[in-house]
């Protein structure tokens, strides 16, 4: 399936993916948080509930014909994406020339945005987890816990297609070595987003919007700020409901854009009171931090 049929309907075109590419889907609607637009699933956990079982998947397009097709990465469907962000004031393309890495001959797609979603096959000698600006400014990657919006999806913005000459007939390829490298520096693993845990019943709306809320004001993008907060309702203790992770989310996303600290001593000294809120105290009398 090399070109989407814009006559298809988005029913049409999430069996046509599930079914050619063995993914399982899941519906997604536009929403607006803060000043900017991002996915939000239908369903009520998220990528947790993707499907490839037609019937599970005609039910959800005839209770929601247009919605946009959510494809979760990872293990799960076997891929692994790098997004390079583009906008007023974002240049991932920059960034990524600046790895000196040839454009990379594997599956693409264009973001509503103008950005690229970089597709490909997902190791399988570790495991790689969403980041934020592990391979530079203004470039994200999906992993375990995330999701991407896959082309043919639609939005009041733009819509997501295939780049030209590089599309799923291309095949969905290794990462390049120099990537995986860098991608794997670390111990343990891909230079994830922060913060792991068991959350305890009692402390989950607390830590899920510092958590956003800290992301947010680094200036991560919306999306991932999403997608980490629906990936750690699987560390919280009890049932969570999506419904109130997604309030959560937006209280932390308003937040986070309104709230974020410039880059001046005082500035730096609030981000840093704020990161780090659980070792350290600024003692205002003795003038000193202690951890």
């Amino acid at each position: 399936m090399s070109k989407i049929n814009q006559q298809k309907t988005m029913l049409e075109l999430a069996l046509q993916i599930s079914n050619e590419f063995g993914f399982s889907v899941f519906p997604c609607c536009e929403k607006t948080q803060g000043n900017k637009k991002a996915k939000s699933p239908y369903t009520n956990r998220g990528y947790k509930d993707a499907s490839s079982d037609v019937e599970q998947i005609r039910s959800w397009w005839h209770s929601f014909p247009n919605a946009m097709i959510g494809v979760p990465t990872g293990s799960e469907n076997g891929i692994f994406v790098v997004h390079i962000d583009v906008g007023p004031d974002k240049d991932g393309e920059a960034s990524f020339n600046e790895l000196g890495i040839d454009d990379p001959y594997t599956c693409q797609t264009i973001t509503m945005s103008g950005g690229r979603h970089l597709i490909f096959a997902y190791p399988a000698e570790c495991e790689l987890k969403n980041t934020a600006g592990a391979l530079g400014k203004d470039i994200d990657t999906r992993g375990d816990g995330g999701y991407i919006i896959w082309a043919g999806s639609t939005t009041t913005e733009g819509a997501y297609s295939y780049r030209e000459g590089f599309g799923p007939e291309v095949g969905f390829n290794d990462l390049p070595s120099a990537l995986f490298e860098q991608l794997t520096a670390n111990e343990g693993g891909s230079t994830a987003l922060p913060f792991t845990g068991v959350i305890p019943n009692g402390q989950r709306n607390t830590t899920l919007f510092k958590e956003a809320v800290s992301l947010a004001g680094k200036r991560v993008a919306p999306d991932v700020v999403a997608q980490h907060v629906l990936s750690r309702l699987q560390d919280c203790e009890g049932d969570f409901p999506i419904a109130e992770a997604k309030q959560v989310l937006q209280s932390a996303l308003n937040r986070g854009a309104s709230n974020t600290p410039p880059f001046t001593d005082l500035g730096n000294a609030e981000r840093f009171s704020t990161d780090h809120a659980d070792v350290v105290l600024y003692c205002t009398d003795q003038r000193a931090w202690y951890c």
